[in-house]
């Protein structure tokens, strides 16, 4: 009887809705039912918008919250038992006018708790029920991840059956109910809307199982389909739509068009007949995206075919109606309609209208592809509904509150004689002076004239002659201006730059003298004289005071004035024919090289291959660029595969015999592509070595045009590419190794359009970054990053300093160099106020704060070396039976044993191309182990998560019976936990913590409320995630010390910055000025007593004023709450003693 009382209970609860209202449609089904003799006393609404429905009743309460269709809300509310009783929550979808409402609900807590199972993440464990219209069946559970917020999994209701929760209550205490919610429309289309069948079309599933066999699913591209997707819903962005089920339709789901290249599925166009219905209606809405979408692009056409013999024929271009499946953004007449993240980055598609005559009727609507990307249609409808399409996006978005505030920032120069002018460990005699930088004897770098003595460079990617079209030396000579920098005269400007650079301690850039090359006669690689000149000035100044440089003969713009060929395309291209040995691109290269090299500096009277002050010289920047063939032009990319059939001749006497070793169908050579996704194991082999053959190829050719120019300094090539093709490269030719690092690098630096990071922290994923380093690095030879950054506008920035600091000083690294801009002269360039962006540390409070920590760690070496090595060793044996792992890097799990001892690779069979001297033996070495994935980008390589098979749990034991660590050391890969063998480094990866502790510095990353004591410094609170840092500046250790600095670093975002709450895409870039977060931090320094006085500076290092702190049983107490500041908040304060 009680179960049909329930039932009655539940349909007497549907409620009629008057109009057509999403946010009315979308609102879930909450009742709370008395089942004994207690009824409800009052009830609360706790959100704001809740309306009760039935409560006077005292025996049924429903609660009907406004809804959403794009995004999650709580509903919250409380009731209160007029007795002792038992209630019952029941939670489902609702109908309206016979049509039902499809929900998703997760995260049903009462009291703040969450019920058993509440959020859904084990299935239906908990809500089987064997009555129809009550509990949760397997089909209901969703995982789509472009659904689900909360977690991974969550519930779906399309009608019956409902979920019911008892509860008990006690007369006189509220109970809070609470419950996320998700509208996703009606189930099936409204009636004001035709939805085309588009079923009998469809030549493709959503899932992909085996890449490039024009079989399976969305864009054949193997796993990186959509198969994620679940076909249940039906409405996006307020239209209905009748999406394919490919389990009811023989596995097919979509429509995707035909590409030579990417995709060989044979449709090129396909037409809808509607002559049986004709509908009619004022808008064609279309569900659709693209693969290997070029921009402005169009990727198709609708043709409408009207009853009376008429047509009309409308374009689907990129950027107006449609974008990549990979680049969700605000289109003029496009709306995302679906997204779903995987590998830190969103994926989806789009939905844009067309106009219809509506006083005509639809006969046929056709569907063109232009054959330019891989063109995929998931569904039409026709409507009369008028619904906003295009324009921006609805986003969660992360919200700028009053805790942020503008930074006391007043000026990009470090204010001389401040505690933070850390010019005192810059060179103080000019570069050269002690002959040239060389390798030492213990596999570091020093000087020829200081034999036994390691140096370390610590240093910026010089703004002139860098990279970006922007700052090459044309501007200099058009716009009077340097890299956009005012000034009376380029010597000006030095003079102002290099003094800054010297403040922070830098002795090194990275310059760039391919952008003054220029392609004229015999070859091209002549040089414009007027800026060559201004390059040879620059030199001498660098040179003159105490800052070496490292020299790259490639920017991307092969030294043309045709700004138009300077872009990444063309990088591509020319890298690619590096590879190949084309003659005039390498001829170029030559000639540029031996140009620069024999040239005489008039200002220093040396010839530049002569100059100690050139601290290396890189062929090549970024040369793995070259294998990306998805950016290479026709005529690159023809070359290329002429290449690679070129190399299977010599290897195989027939394309039969390759066909056979290989498993391929080829019968003829001209059939072999350079595309691997669809090709088994054995054609990728033969790929691989395929590409290390140009890789030693080009390694040698390049080696030996630098040496012949008679330059006798180190040599480095590289520097991007984890995969050990490119190790082997390094191997052979690298006196000096060389790598860029970044955490969280983005996917769109332009400022324009959206733009996607990493949201997460480097230190919660092990030193992701660093690892990543760790994996490139060769035993016995010195190490430097050449572009090192922890990319704006991550909110775990702060975490950069410290991490890195400790760790490159563990490794004994011989130079970091940070990208790009930290010694920037002034706020202006170009006339305009810099708004800072993603690698713009000078313009960054956080980068600052975080350079400052590793000009302590690192260049100042407070940091102890390991004096241990674990070298894990890839022979030549090993990989030429396994050549797919030349793909791989080396484990990246193995790698986090950089986390506690000096840890290098090496490639023992491979030949070298210069005699090296004795290697120091390493301390154990682990052979012949399979590699991880690398995912390699346009602009940075980062590792993949391998197979967590590394076993690090016996290595440690291993270790530690050998004595090459402690048995003490805390290390428990297991539990997160890494102890450096030098006892003072600790990572714990699961407090997302990091702690430093040396005699001249002591530090820790943690987390809001986390607390930590380290030596001399203890954390008892900070209100928000920060770094706190405390570094003696008058070189005595921290007990001795009688100026220090405390760094108490937190986040940065520019004002009206505008990105998703998950914080992982970035909506606006917004202005100036940058705002810091405010925060409280109470931490005790345990020193002795010396009439301790403290201040606050500015970013730049203005003492500003005092800040009261007290001195009691051994300890300095201090309160910092950086909102209160009177200039504004800064990460950095002075610690001086008075006596």
């Amino acid at each position: 009887m009680k179960n049909k009382l329930l039932q009655s209970v539940f349909f007497a609860c549907i409620l009629p809705l008057s109009a057509y209202e999403p946010k009315v449609e979308a609102f879930p089904f909450v009742s709370i039912a008395a089942e004994s003799s207690a009824g409800f006393r009052e009830w609360k609404d706790l959100s704001g918008d809740i309306e009760f429905l039935g409560g006077n009743a005292r025996k049924r309460l429903t609660v009907r919250a406004p809804g959403d269709t794009l995004n999650w809300r709580e509903t919250r509310f409380s009731f209160t038992p007029d007795a002792d009783g038992k209630f019952a929550l029941m939670i489902g979808g609702h109908t309206w006018k016979g049509i039902r409402f499809a929900m998703c609900v997760d995260d049903i807590k009462i009291n703040g708790k969450m019920v058993p199972n509440g959020d859904f993440e084990n299935g239906t464990q908990g809500w089987e029920d064997k009555r129809s219209w009550v509990g949760v069946k397997p089909e209901q559970i969703v995982t789509d991840p472009g659904i689900v917020r909360f977690g991974k999994k969550c519930v779906y209701f399309g009608w019956n059956p409902t979920i019911r929760i008892p509860i008990e209550g006690k007369k006189g205490e509220p109970v809070e109910i609470s419950l996320q919610s998700l509208g996703r429309g009606p189930v099936t289309p409204k009636r004001d809307v035709y939805a085309l069948n588009l079923a009998p079309h469809t030549n493709m599933g959503f899932r992909d199982e085996t890449a490039g066999d024009g079989k399976g699913g969305w864009s054949d591209q193997g796993i990186q389909d959509l198969r994620q997707f679940d076909p249940r819903w039906q409405s996006f962005c307020g239209m209905d739509f009748q999406i394919t089920d490919p389990a009811k339709n023989n596995g097919k789901a979509v429509l995707t068009f035909h590409h030579d290249l990417y995709c060989k599925t044979g449709l090129r166009q396909t037409e809808v007949d509607l002559s049986a219905d004709q509908p009619s209606g004022r808008f064609f809405y279309l569900l659709t995206t693209a693969c290997w979408l070029p921009q402005n692009t169009v990727a198709g056409k609708l043709r409408f075919r009207y009853t009376d013999g008429t047509t009309e024929t409308f374009e689907l271009k990129e950027g107006v109606h449609l974008a990549d499946w990979g680049n969700l953004k605000p289109l003029p007449q496009g709306s995302v309609a679906y997204s779903s993240k995987r590998e830190n980055r969103e994926w989806g598609f789009f939905m844009t209208r067309l106009p219809l005559r509506p006083e005509k009727r639809l006969a046929g609507v056709a569907f063109l592809s232009s054959g330019k990307s891989v063109w995929i249609v998931l569904a039409a409808s026709v409507s009369n509904r008028d619904l906003p399409v295009g324009g921006d996006l609805k986003w969660d978005e992360f919200t700028i509150g009053p805790e942020w505030k503008p930074a006391d920032f007043p000026s990009t120069v470090i204010e001389p004689g401040s505690a933070l002018d850390r010019s005192s460990l810059a060179f103080s005699v000019p570069a050269g002076t002690f002959g040239r930088v060389r390798t030492g004897a213990d596999g570091l770098l020093e000087f020829e004239k200081h034999p036994g003595k390691p140096v370390r460079f610590f240093g910026d990617t010089a703004g002139v002659f860098a990279v970006l079209p922007e700052q090459n030396y044309w501007n200099i000579k058009d716009n009077k201006t340097i890299a956009g920098f005012s000034c009376s005269s380029d010597l000006d400007f030095y003079h102002r730059y290099t003094a800054n650079l010297r403040r922070f301690g830098f002795n090194v850039v990275r310059v760039y003298p391919v952008c003054i090359s220029t392609e004229k006669k015999d070859g091209g690689g002549d040089f414009d004289p007027a800026g060559l000149e201004l390059f040879d000035r620059a030199f001498a100044e660098y040179k003159k005071n105490g800052i070496y440089m490292m020299v790259s003969f490639d920017c991307g713009s092969l030294g043309t004035k045709d700004r138009s060929r300077f872009n990444q395309d063309f990088s591509y291209n020319w890298k690619c024919l590096l590879f190949l040995n084309d003659h005039a691109t390498t001829q170029f290269w030559r000639n540029t090289v031996h140009n620069f090299m024999n040239h005489v500096n008039p200002y220093t009277g040396l010839a530049y291959k002569d100059d100690p002050a050139i601290l290396s010289i890189e062929y090549v920047n970024e040369q793995v660029l070259g294998f990306g063939l998805h950016k290479l032009n026709a005529k690159t990319r023809s070359k290329y595969v002429r290449a690679w059939r070129d190399y299977l001749k010599e290897r195989f006497r027939s394309p039969e015999e390759f066909a056979i070793r290989t498993g391929t169908a080829i019968k003829r050579w001209e059939d072999i592509d350079a595309e691997l996704y669809n090709k088994p194991d054995a054609f990728r082999s033969e790929y691989y070595r395929f590409q290390l053959e140009l890789v030693e190829g080009f390694a040698k050719r390049c080696f030996t045009a630098v040496r012949e120019t008679g330059y006798k300094g180190m040599i480095t090539q590289f520097n991007n590419g984890k995969q050990m093709k490119m190790s082997i490269g390094r191997a052979a030719g690298n006196s000096l190794v060389t790598v860029n690092q970044y955490f969280a690098h983005v996917d769109n630096f332009s400022g324009k359009g959206l733009m996607r990071q990493e949201s997460g922290s480097d230190i919660g994923q092990a030193g992701k970054s660093l690892r990543g380093g760790l994996g490139m690095r060769l035993a016995n030879r010195p190490l430097i990053v050449t572009e090192l950054n922890h990319c704006y506008p991550n909110l775990f920035l702060h975490e950069h300093g410290l991490l890195w600091g400790a760790y490159a000083g563990l490794q004994n690294f011989s130079g970091l160099i940070g990208h790009t801009w930290a010694g920037a002269p002034d706020w202006k360039r170009y006339g305009k106020t810099m708004i800072p962006w993603v690698f713009d540390i000078g313009y960054n409070p956080i980068m600052r704060a975080s350079h400052f920590i590793l000009s302590s760690l690192f260049l100042r070496g407070d940091v102890r070396a390991s004096e241990k090595r674990i070298e894990i060793a890839m022979p030549k044996s090993f990989l030429e039976k396994h050549p797919l792992e030349l793909e791989n890097m080396v484990d990246e799990e193995f790698c986090k044993l950089g986390l506690i001892s000096g840890f290098a690779t090496s490639y023992p069979g491979y030949s070298r191309l210069e005699k090296s001297g004795p290697s120091k033996k390493a301390d154990l070495v682990l052979s012949s182990l399979p590699g991880s994935k690398v995912r390699q980008e346009a602009m940075f390589s980062e590792i993949v998560k391998g197979t967590g098979k590394s076993k690090l749990d016996t290595v440690i034991s291993d270790m530690k019976r050998r004595g090459i660590i402690p048995a003490s050391n805390r290390t428990n890969p297991r539990d997160g936990v890494f102890e450096s063998d030098t006892g003072e480094i600790l990572m714990r990866i699961p407090n997302n913590k990091l702690t430093v502790r040396t005699a001249r510095s002591e530090g820790v990353s943690l987390l809001t409320g986390d607390t930590e004591k380290t030596g001399a410094l203890e954390i008892r609170s900070t209100d928000c995630n920060a770094c706190i840092f405390l570094t003696s500046v008058d070189r005595n250790d921290l007990t001795e010390s009688r100026r220090m600095v405390l760094v108490y670093s937190t986040a940065a975002v520019n004002t009206d910055l505008r990105m998703t709450a998950d914080r992982s895409t970035v909506l606006e870039k917004g202005k100036n000025p940058i705002l810091l977060q405010t925060g409280k931090l109470r931490a005790d320094l345990h020193l002795p007593d010396r009439n301790w006085q403290l201040y606050a500076l500015s970013v730049n290092g203005i003492r500003r004023e005092a800040i009261p702190c007290t001195y009691e049983n051994g300890r300095l107490q201090i309160l910092l709450d950086t909102a209160t500041l009177k200039h504004g908040p800064t990460p950095f304060f002075e610690l001086v003693a008075a006596k």
